[in-house]
């Protein structure tokens, strides 16, 4: 056995060829982890900057794609007009100027118009969906007046003209 105080030389060698290979190691690992560390932040960069436009061409998309269904749904283009045992189905504002025009005189009283209307509804007449058959009448006489469809004196509406 040797004495605590002595090492063998080849043994100091060895391990210092052993840490000086070690620290070339680590030295070349880290360089490896930095290098791949910056691609991946570049990588990272490039997928935020995709998810930006994703997010922007999304809100366009949902924006354009909703003011396409309102136009289709305010404005409907029918194939065929419906139809009901024969009789056309029409939309409220031209039933109301129908009704109109089908008055003795082309006059006719507003309640008694907005009753005929009601009727008109249940009877399947009108397109709509709605349960308020004289609200919808009432609602709608006043715009026909405002755009000039139908004109007011006291309380009958008339034609325009």
């Amino acid at each position: 056995m040797q004495s605590q105080g002595t090492t063998p030389t080849g043994l100091i060698s060895a391990l210092e060829q052993r840490l000086v290979a070690l620290r070339h190691m680590i030295e070349a690992g880290t360089s490896e982890i930095s290098r791949h560390e910056d691609a991946i932040a570049n990588i990272r960069h490039e997928v935020n900057v995709l998810i930006a436009e994703a997010e922007e061409v999304g809100r366009l998309y949902a924006r354009y794609r909703e003011a396409d269904e309102e136009s289709t749904t305010l404005f409907p283009m029918p194939v065929s007009p419906p139809t009901q045992n024969g009789a056309a189905v029409l939309g409220p504002s031209d039933m109301l100027v129908k009704l109109v025009n089908a008055a003795p005189g082309r006059r006719i009283n507003v309640i008694k118009l907005v009753d005929q209307f009601e009727s008109e509804v249940k009877a399947g007449h009108v397109r709509t969906e709605t349960s308020g058959a004289r609200k919808l009448g009432s609602s709608i006489i006043p715009q026909l007046i405002r755009t000039g469809r139908l004109r007011r004196e006291g309380d009958e509406v008339m034609p325009r003209g």
